[in-house]
């Protein structure tokens, strides 16, 4: 006897209470895979994007910095980057001061 809902017309195979789990030729992707480790193998090669301060804190806005924790802090990443106090750099070399501004372009 026919529900009337949309799933009695769905092929068995796509109904919720199939008890086929798998649907030929369907390939499931896993969070696990191999794929996934090599993304994620070396983050410190990859170029920071956004702005930082030799102490590693990220400027948002004027209003929004985002602070390295202590076991974070003065990383050998931020080492060309300006100091605390006197502005933030991108990974290409400009850097604009605390409220933003730029200083000083590259390129």
């Amino acid at each position: 006897m026919s529900s009337g809902y949309a799933t009695d017309v769905q092929p068995v195979m796509l109904r919720r209470n199939s008890t086929q789990t798998t649907v030929p030729g369907l390939h499931h992707h896993h969070s696990s895979s191999s794929s996934s480790r090599h993304a994620t193998s070396s983050r410190s090669d990859m170029p920071l994007k956004g702005w930082f301060n030799r102490r590693g804190d990220q400027f948002i806005d004027k209003n929004t910095v985002i602070c390295q924790p202590m076991d974070r802090q003065f990383s050998s990443r931020f080492k060309g980057y300006p100091e605390v106090g006197q502005g933030y750099g991108d990974s290409n070399g400009n850097i604009i001061d605390v409220q933003g501004r730029l200083i000083k372009r590259i390129g």
